[in-house]
């Protein structure tokens, strides 16, 4: 590993303030959001896209033997850590991530996942997943309300209204119409 050190810039993944002595897998997420909208012949069409909040994965492993030339065997390093990153998650708060590929600011831990087994030993294998919160500041600016002009109601006519005439049944009607026995006077359906 110091051999490889020498020819290429090694960068340890730092999550807020653990140091991950190894960094297993990264997946490094940018997606855009497009609006479609149906037509009636042909695909959709799509008028608008947004990019959408980054995000960013990653397995590593936190142990009592860090890495680092230098540096010997630190006991309870691995859960020290390992506390580090549950506050993280249960705390929510907004921590910056340096990974070999891009530098993330303003990252939210969503997900954090510990497996054990035998082999595990003294350290910590972990998966973390984290999104980027975008910060924004809203104003309120006041405008001047423009009141709508109205007309003063108009008089439409100088006549008394004269009361409708009550509905009559329509089945009633149909049924006189056919000359239906008991809808005549004083019968079943009418008067």
């Amino acid at each position: 590993m110091a051999d490889v050190a020498l020819f290429f810039k090694v960068t340890q993944v730092q999550i807020g303030v653990v140091t991950v002595d190894a960094s297993i897998s990264e997946d490094h997420g940018a997606e855009v959001a497009t609006t479609d909208n149906p037509v009636e012949v042909g695909v959709d069409v799509t008028d608008h896209a947004r990019p959408m909040p980054r995000t960013f994965t990653m397995t590593g492993v936190v142990s009592d033997t860090p890495l680092v030339q230098g540096l010997s065997a630190i006991p309870g390093r691995s859960l020290s850590a390992y506390k580090q990153l549950l506050e993280l998650h249960d705390t929510p708060q907004l921590i910056t991530v340096v990974t070999g590929l891009q530098t993330y600011t303003n990252l939210l831990m969503v997900a954090l996942h510990a497996p054990r087994d035998a082999k595990t030993g003294h350290s910590v294998p972990f998966s973390a997943s984290f999104k980027e919160v975008q910060i924004v500041e809203s104003q309120t600016i006041q405008i001047a309300r423009k009141v709508p002009k109205t007309k003063p109601p108009a008089n439409l006519g100088k006549g008394a209204a004269t009361p409708a005439p009550p509905p009559g049944s329509f089945l009633l009607k149909g049924l006189q119409k056919a000359g239906a026995p008991g809808t005549g006077n004083g019968g079943v359906f009418g008067p």
